[in-house]
């Protein structure tokens, strides 16, 4: 077995994972099929609630959490058209809602929402 191919994965950002997801990553088989690889690869993140995104060449990248939150975090959304900012707090009902529309914009505070609705006015 070898490291996973990926060119845009950092040294800090590897080091920077649990373990468990370490061992995942560190079980690639670049004498195994590599896409077959990198299919296996997501499933076995996904089963942590974590993805990664690859391409047909291969190659694995952006290896991060499925949810841009874990349970109990604080964040905040833009409702109302605009009109309002809201706070929640990151549960099972929230992964619901991210699962449905991942492109909603979330916020880590009230201030980067309060910034992104005025300079998207």
């Amino acid at each position: 077995m070898n490291t996973i191919k990926t060119n845009s994965m950092t040294e800090e950002e590897y080091d920077n994972f649990p373990q468990e997801i370490k061992d995942i990553v560190d079980s690639w088989d670049d004498n195994k099929n590599l896409y077959g690889e990198c299919v296996r690869i997501k499933l076995e993140l996904q089963e942590l609630d974590w993805t990664c995104d690859y391409g047909l060449s291969g190659e694995v990248y952006d290896v991060r959490p499925k949810y841009p939150f874990s349970e109990g975090n604080d964040y905040w959304t833009i409702e109302d058209n605009g009109r309002s900012i809201v706070w929640s707090m990151w549960d099972e009902i929230s992964e619901e809602l991210y699962d449905e529309n991942p492109d909603t914009p979330l916020f880590k505070s009230i201030e980067e929402a309060f910034k992104f609705l005025t300079k998207n006015k």
